[in-house]
């Protein structure tokens, strides 16, 4: 499979995977506070997320470690052998950071935990002993997830992202059936439904490694290559500039949550908190893009083929935008309606703060392909710097407009701020660094897609104000404004030869989609 090809079909598996998940999720939550009861979905939550701090740091150690692979796994394409050796020392020293963060775990992290159930948290005496248990299968599961890393990051570098959908959804799947069953057979499922988690959670982990280390020649111990003090340093500096993104990433979310709870009351909260939630689920299946981009973008640098690069972080900004856009243009168009159908009566704010959030993120994925190719060469360290410093400073300016009386729109007007400098740090450095034309990429990308966007917002605004709210009113706008979108997209934004191969891959699926049903006639 050729690398276009291979990113068409990770692009659809991560899609159909995302959606997959959102969907599972709405039955996931409601069913496990129903078989658990609110008290112990409580306290499962407080315990869980003890160590939520554990997956930001496998987060940002993956992203590392797939960095690294990727460049290696492009060096393959200039000598083989001499890629395979360095993608090898990668691995060795991958698992020699995540063994010792596992032992830091354990030895650190464990007792702390412990200690902390015991004498500071308020949890029922009667619910102690299943806390400490939980706090233990959350332990554990954390260390087998900490020892994949290694292994799963090299399905990302190796672009198998494919194959590695197939294990989420079979997790989730099995997840979804268990919950299920606690519904259907009430009882006291608190410390068995921990277990359950952990088991179904480290069994996949372990098939995937298992799978990795059969498979990937990459994937082989040498305890020569594990001590490489130069690569550890190395690979633990890229960790720690993307940890300052995150860490300031969380602050600043963090932050906005306090201010809002100060300055507006708890009822605020939970408008931002739902909004976030919206956010993160529409914008879930454009990270699928990225998943399918980030190592492609990453593999062409490491095998010095720039310019190549360069025109894959165009084309993953633009499909990033398009895909966000054909959820988030209906729902801004039928929020009220939307929100009223799932909440019934949503919170006060919760209508701006959702179009504030969408607003951000759609800003700050105009640069998803100048945001890989940062990452693939590696110079990092003034880019996180900046971002984070920008990500910061909006905390004391919108406490300052709060004090000075300043309305709910200053939190929103703050996030947009963000969305926007983030991409225009992005094209500043990416300028710097590659000599990208910024007036180009606004020329050919970004404008044609803002066009397009509000040509399609306003054909729909113009339906909703015509008819009266109503599911049959959802379907017009969707259908209406996701046709806009699609064929626009097809004439103004995909090039000559992107549409070409849009084409060839449909017919390729209707042809597979018509034997196929010859092929069931025949049978029956």
């Amino acid at each position: 499979m050729n690398g276009t090809n291979r990113i068409i079909v990770n692009i659809i598996a991560t899609y159909g995977c995302s959606i997959f998940n959102v969907l599972c999720g709405i039955f996931t939550v409601r069913w496990t506070l129903q078989a658990l009861g609110q008290e112990n979905y409580g306290i499962y939550g407080l315990i869980a997320g003890m160590i939520s701090c554990i997956t930001y740091v496998n987060m940002v150690l993956g992203i590392a470690s797939s960095r690294f692979y990727s460049l290696s796994v492009g060096k393959e394409s200039l000598d083989e052998k001499m890629g395979l050796q360095e993608c090898r020392k990668w691995f060795n020293v991958a698992l020699l950071i995540h063994s010792s963060a596992a032992i830091i775990l354990v030895m650190v992290g464990y007792p702390i935990g412990l200690y902390a159930i015991m004498h500071w948290l308020v949890i029922p005496a009667e619910r102690l002993e299943d806390s400490i248990w939980i706090f233990r299968f959350v332990c554990i599961a954390g260390l087998v997830g900490m020892m994949a890393v290694p292994f799963e990051s090299m399905y990302t570098a190796k672009q198998k992202i494919a194959e590695k959908t197939i294990y989420t959804i079979v997790s989730m799947s099995t997840k979804l059936a268990f919950i299920y069953y606690m519904v259907r057979h009430p009882g006291d499922w608190l410390r068995t439904y921990s277990f359950v988690v952990l088991l179904i959670a480290s069994i996949m982990q372990i098939i995937i490694s298992t799978k990795a280390f059969l498979n990937f020649a990459e994937c082989k111990f040498d305890i020569m290559y594990m001590f490489d003090l130069h690569r550890v340093k190395k690979l633990l500096s890229f960790a720690s500039w993307n940890l300052l993104g995150c860490s300031s990433f969380i602050i600043r979310n963090q932050g906005n949550t306090f201010i809002i709870n100060q300055f507006m009351g708890p009822k605020a909260n939970a408008s931002y908190a739902l909004a976030t939630t919206v956010s993160e689920n529409i914008t879930s299946l454009a990270h699928s893009l990225i998943i399918a981009f980030s190592p492609a973008v990453t593999n062409l640098w490491g095998g010095e083929k720039r310019e190549q690069a360069i025109e894959l972080s165009y084309r993953a900004s633009k499909f990033s935008v398009m895909l966000i856009l054909l959820f988030m243009l209906p729902f801004l168009l039928e929020i009220r309606y939307v929100l009223e159908l799932w909440l019934q009566q949503p919170p006060q704010y919760c209508y701006i703060f959702c179009y504030s959030i969408l607003l951000m993120t759609l800003a700050d994925k105009m640069t998803t392909g100048q945001m890989m190719l940062i990452g693939a060469n590696g110079k990092i360290e003034k880019y996180q710097t900046t971002l984070s410093l920008i990500s910061l400073f909006v905390l004391p300016v919108c406490v300052m407009m709060f004090f000075i009386g300043c309305s709910v729109y200053s939190i929103s007007i703050s996030l947009l701020f963000i969305g926007l400098s983030t991409s225009i740090v992005r094209l500043i450095f990416a300028k710097k660094f590659f000599e990208m034309s910024i007036f180009y990429y606004l020329k050919k990308i970004v404008l044609p897609i803002v066009v397009l966007a509000t040509l399609s917002y306003l054909v729909g605004y113009t339906v909703v104000c015509f008819m009266t709210a109503s599911f049959y009113r959802l379907i017009i706008v969707t259908s209406i404004s996701e046709t806009i979108m699609l064929f626009g997209a097809a004439r103004f934004i995909l090039n000559s030869e992107e549409r070409k191969f849009v084409l060839v891959k449909i017919k390729t699926i209707a042809n597979r989609l018509r034997i196929y049903k010859i092929f069931n006639d025949v049978r029956t």
